[in-house]
This record gives C-alpha cells, structure tokens and sequence, in this order.
C-alpha cells in the first residue's frame, strides 16, 4: 500500500477533509459502543452569496462504504492508522452541492468535505478516529500515542474497533445515498422568497430565502426553535439582523409565538437558517 497524495499535489486536488471516524458511544472498560454514539446532520449553505462570495469547484465528502468493501480491507486499514491513507479509498464519494443534507447514523463511517456546514447533532463528543489526517503520515513516537488516544481509546486491538464501531449493514446498504442524502424540500414559496426543509429523519430545520424589501410570516408554532442569519439583513419580529454583526445574527422564537421575517435591503436576499427540538427517532 502506499500514501494517496496530500493536498498539494496535481494527482488529488482537494483540501483533506475531516479525518475518516465514526461515533458508536464511549469506550468502556475496554468495550466499544457503550450507549449511544452520537448522531449528526448537514445542511450545506449556498457559498456564493455575500458575505463570502465563494465559488468553489468541486468538494467531495466522504460518507460510508463502498457496497463491495470487505471486512478484511477495513481491519488492515485501520492497522495502517498514521502510516497509509488506504481507508479513505474504501468510503464512498460524493460530490457536495448546496441546498443538500445529509443525515449520519451513529457507527457510520465519514469524512466530511471542506465546505462550510450547518450541522445540527445530539449533545455528545464521543469519537474514534479511524484514519489520520490525508496526506499527513504520523512517525514513532508520536504515532502510538496518537492511535491509542485518538482510534482505540481502551481497545486492545483494532478487531475490536471493527466490531464495535462500525455497523457494517448501514454502512454498506445499496440505498445509502437514497436514504440519507436530501435535497431540500419547498414548504412554502411565493413573490416574496421560499422556505426549505433543512433536517430529516430525528432532526428538523428550516431555511428562509427572503427577496428584497419583501416579508414572510412563519405561524405560531408550539416548538422552541433558535435561527441564524446566513446572508442579508433585515429584521426577525421587530428586531434587528445582520449577516456580518456577531450580536445581531442570532435569535431564538419562544414556544407559541410566530415569526415575522423582513428583508429591508433593496437588493440581495435575505438568508435565515433554522433549527429545532428532537424529533422521534425515525421520523422522515
């Protein structure tokens, strides 16, 4: 086996993503999985609008496994920890665009891709890292160190880690991307702007592309729920936004209260990203 190239070379053009991992629980007493590992999920925002005005060419991420991946590729992957980049070429790659989530089961593998995302997750920060860092070869000492705190965290061995971490079907399922990738779905949409599905599944978000000098009223809604401005200005129930402010871009709607959305900019759209409470696991 050999290293894939780093980021810098002409054969792989693509700013590393996040190390290969997976969340399946602590590690107890030398066991893995112990409760439930932590579940996350993406929205990625669209780049091209102020204040980032990106343009970026083609981001890949990394999520699950190739359907003819064997158990076997995976264990000597994990043994080659710090030394190849070999796992990587077994996940699974897409290409990411926005106004897509995708939804990441606890003891899926991933390596997500460097575009700025709009995550929502259970409140935990349990990990195994399953590779290093591409294109970055970890040297003795440090590389014992680093796999011991970083991928086995009390396992004995990586047979462990395979059996514990990783739940193979899910991974591997023929209808991976037709289950857990999305593309945003339309709520609502009229002269003034649109509303998206943002989350599916045990999360739920909404998004809120509002026109210039152009209003929407989101009904009163039993749920909490806490918004950002992603691009724009304007107001939230009276109340002041802004993109680029760092005291004015955040707000939280009460439980049975409406939200009044304004755009007062004469030109560009207003941008507002939303979240709210848990919902039943295995909800769609």
């Amino acid at each position: 086996p050999s290293p894939l190239p780093s980021s810098s070379s002409p054969a792989l053009p693509e700013v590393p993503p996040i190390p290969c991992h997976v969340h399946c629980g602590e590690v107890v007493n030398g066991r893995c999985g112990c409760g439930q590992g932590k579940t996350e999920a993406y929205f990625f925002p669209p780049l091209d609008v102020p204040p980032y005005n990106l343009q970026l060419g083609p981001v890949k991420t990394r999520l699950g496994l190739q359907s003819h991946i064997t158990r076997e590729e995976v264990l000597k992957a994990l043994e080659q920890f710090g030394h190849y980049d070999d796992l990587y070429s077994l996940l699974s790659v897409y290409e990411i665009h926005p106004w897509e989530t995708w939804h990441i089961e606890e003891k899926v593998i991933h390596a997500p891709g460097p575009w700025v995302t709009f995550e929502i997750q259970l409140p935990q920060d349990d990990y195994n890292m399953l590779a290093w860092q591409l294109g970055q070869p970890l040297n003795e000492p440090e590389l014992r160190n680093i796999k011991d705190v970083h991928q086995l965290k009390g396992l004995s061995h990586e047979e462990a880690l395979l059996q514990g971490a990783i739940n193979w079907e899910m991974n591997l399922a023929g209808d991976f991307k037709e289950r857990w990738w999305h593309l945003c779905e339309v709520l609502c949409e009229g002269p003034w702007g649109r509303q998206v599905r943002l989350f599916y599944h045990s999360f739920y978000g909404e998004g809120f592309v509002v026109k210039a000098l152009q209003s929407f009223t989101r009904p009163v809604d039993s749920r909490p729920y806490a918004g950002i401005a992603w691009s724009g200005v304007g107001t939230v129930n009276g109340q002041d936004l802004d993109c680029t402010a760092e005291l004015m871009k955040e707000f939280l709607v009460t439980p049975n209260h409406s939200l009044e959305i304004c755009n007062t900019a004469k030109s560009g759209d207003l941008i507002i990203l939303t979240v709210f409470p848990l919902v039943a696991k295995g909800s769609v």
